[in-house]
């Protein structure tokens, strides 16, 4: 994680980055073990966020001063995006973590009739999903919305609608973005 308050110039210098953890391989950790791995941190970010931390003193506040912090963006590929918000992957019937469109309906693109998901319905959809008494009714639940439980619910700024970001990177260099007009919205010019 990286501190946007540095400036750009020495914002992603190693020392100025925290390293929250290593995900433990060979692949991405299930659904059920996201939560598990992300709630340390919600933890430590609730603190920041409500109570804050005081710091003894610094360069500018020789007497010290109470710092609050929040996490926003998350940037990162396209399906870590989706696991982090906790919708289906962007291969899924529903592919958008701003809307409710389905994949049947990605041809439309007037976009003001998409039927838009603010971070209020997702994380009361996602709260839903977690407070469900069977697996079954999650599994029924989350097929009618598409959007199960996230430790980052937990953040009461957090709005799973704007704050992930797909990395430029991915989006464009690897081709994310070319390949989603194409293959996901069908606007291929051939």
């Amino acid at each position: 994680m990286a501190c946007l308050n540095l400036p750009h110039s020495i914002r992603f210098h190693p020392e100025n980055i925290f390293f929250v953890g290593v995900v433990p391989g060979p692949s991405s950790p299930s659904e059920e073990e996201i939560n598990h791995i992300l709630s340390p941190l919600i933890d430590d970010l609730l603190v920041l966020w409500n109570e804050g931390i005081f710091l003894s003193r610094t360069s500018w506040h020789p007497q010290g001063i109470l710092v609050r912090c929040a996490m926003v963006p998350v940037v990162c590929d396209l399906p870590t995006a989706h696991q982090i918000a906790r919708a289906t992957l962007h291969t899924s019937g529903k592919p958008c973590l701003q809307c409710d469109i389905s994949s049947r309906d990605m041809h439309n693109m007037d976009y003001k009739n998409w039927p838009i998901y603010d971070g209020k319905t997702l994380k009361t959809l996602g709260r839903q999903w977690r407070d469900a008494a069977t697996k079954g009714l999650q599994v029924k639940l989350f097929k009618k919305h598409s959007v199960r439980w996230s430790e980052f619910f937990r953040l009461p700024y957090w709005d799973p609608s704007q704050h992930v970001v797909v990395d430029s990177m991915h989006a464009f260099y690897l081709g994310l973005f070319q390949r989603h007009c194409r293959e996901v919205w069908g606007l291929d010019i051939s």
